[in-house]
């Protein structure tokens, strides 16, 4: 039996209301469209300023050719000035040779890539990793010479676009409410279907998520990003009714391109979604948290030193093996707390294993905050303790190097990746193993100096303008 007519009457006249809402932006958005397919079909497309818009196949003339040096190196992308080049890290000069006018010489006669980020991710999600990607990469690409760069998010909750944000989500910004998100679903991908799939002039359609369904526009180029294969590898620890993998196996199979965020993700794409090699990347995350700012009282760890653990704490994260680990410390109960930023707070699990290993607050505590907050939570930890099972890439630890936090870290899957030898690592798997390495850098003055000295220097290897170059090398790459 179907759904009562008045239920689907309610849901249809609801849908259409929020697409009605949408009136400037769709509107907007089909006037574009229209004018762009008429333009294209006279055989003159042309691009905002009315410049002559290249085919794909002719953005890669021999000068490209020439100084494409491939990911990781300072590229020449037609219709692109470089991002600027951070001094010392590794592949890249210091200093860029530039015009009077402070563009490159080599792209000063180029055409730019229209590149559209998809709704998924910021209607999604109002603060995470993904999301913080995704806003980082777009606003960086805006930076990278004359990029034309936009996110159609019609209904978005995600907080990180500030008001000077250079590129921000084509859209509104609406409050999360319980059960919003299916609505928001529902109204982002009506929109998407009306006004992003017809478009013949947009280059590259990066989606922010897994989908089961293609939605990239006709004359667009797919590119996808991988961060993990965690829902393949734990699939015990999610629910049945889980279908990201799903989506994911869909999304990868369909996509032109692949952007794997570490080696160890590219690996485990390949061996367990059968994706040819050819047509994916490595290319690393940066990282931005804000170097000043104070801790609220109500958050602040107490006077005594402590270690800090950082994010979700169940399941592959392996919290619980680092509070057994702590608790058979004599060294570590005596002299020192265990701080757990963010996550959520403790689950009666959680409370009754404290209660079992004879620690409480407030020994153990949890503390939460926006990132001014977790940044003055590196800065005082004695040691970032991160003991994750899995990681497509893991981010805390260099954010914690870049607090000058000394890391003890986990020697498992793509973390001995992104932190080379600027960590103290264990393996995750053994209690005895934990505690160990932890005692090694906190009974050890000259081994927390060491490894504050190499995180220094590990930290320069990554950075979003990077993260940004190598993406616009890899769009490229993929037109040609």
């Amino acid at each position: 039996m179907g759904r009562p007519i008045r239920h689907t009457h309610t849901h249809a006249v609801g849908r259409l209301r929020a697409l009605e809402g949408l009136r400037g932006l769709g509107h907007r958005r089909l006037d574009v469209l229209e004018r762009r397919q008429h333009h294209e079909a006279a055989g003159h497309a042309g691009d905002r300023d009315g410049r002559q818009r290249r085919r794909p196949e002719d953005r890669a003339g021999p000068a490209d050719r020439h100084c494409r040096r491939g990911l990781g190196h300072h590229h020449c992308v037609r219709g692109a000035q470089p991002c600027p080049a951070e001094p010392g890290a590794a592949g890249h000069p210091a200093q860029v040779h530039t015009t009077e006018d402070g563009d490159d010489p080599s792209m000063t006669d180029a055409t730019s890539m229209r590149i559209m980020f998809d709704h998924q991710i910021f209607g999604a999600q109002k603060y995470g990793g993904i999301s913080r990607y995704f806003y980082e990469l777009s606003n960086h690409l805006a930076n990278c010479g004359h990029q034309d760069v936009e996110i159609f998010a019609p209904l978005y909750i995600n907080e990180y676009f500030a008001s000077d944000a250079r590129v921000r989500p084509r859209g509104f910004k609406i409050p999360q409410l319980p059960r919003s998100r299916r609505i928001t679903e529902a109204v982002n991908a009506m929109a998407t279907r009306l006004l992003v799939k017809p478009a013949r002039s947009i280059d590259i359609y990066h989606e922010t998520y897994y989908s089961g369904t293609d939605n990239a526009p006709f004359s667009a180029k797919r590119i996808l990003t991988v961060f993990d294969m965690i829902h393949e590898r734990f699939r015990d620890g999610f629910m049945r009714n889980d279908q990201v993998y799903k989506a994911k196996a869909a999304a990868a199979h369909r996509a032109d391109h692949i952007i794997c965020i570490s080696h160890k993700t590219q690996q485990d794409l390949i061996e367990l979604l059968d994706v040819d090699v050819a047509k994916t990347s490595v290319i690393h995350l940066g990282f931005a948290l804000p170097q000043q700012g104070a801790v609220e009282q109500s958050v602040a760890p107490a006077s005594r030193p402590y270690l800090l653990h950082v994010g979700l704490r169940a399941e592959y994260k392996n919290f619980e093996r680092v509070a057994r680990a702590y608790a058979a410390s004599p060294s570590l109960r005596k002299d020192y707390d265990l701080v757990c930023f963010g996550g959520g707070a403790f689950t009666s699990e959680e409370i009754e294993l404290f209660r079992e290993l004879a620690i409480a607050e407030p020994a153990v505590r949890h503390v939460a905050g926006d990132d001014l907050a977790l940044a003055a939570c590196y800065r005082a930890a004695a040691a970032f303790v991160y003991p994750s099972l899995y990681e497509g890439f893991g981010l805390p630890p260099l954010e914690a190097m870049s607090f000058d936090c000394p890391v003890v870290c986990s020697n498992v899957t793509s973390i001995p990746e992104v932190v080379g030898d600027a960590a103290e690592l264990f393996d995750p798997y053994d209690v005895d193993a934990i505690r160990h390495a932890i005692e090694r850098v906190t009974d050890n003055p000259a081994r927390q100096a060491q490894l504050i000295a190499l995180g220094r220097a590990r930290v320069q290897l990554f950075s979003w303008e990077k993260c940004a170059r190598e993406t616009l090398e890899a769009y490229s790459q993929s037109l040609s």
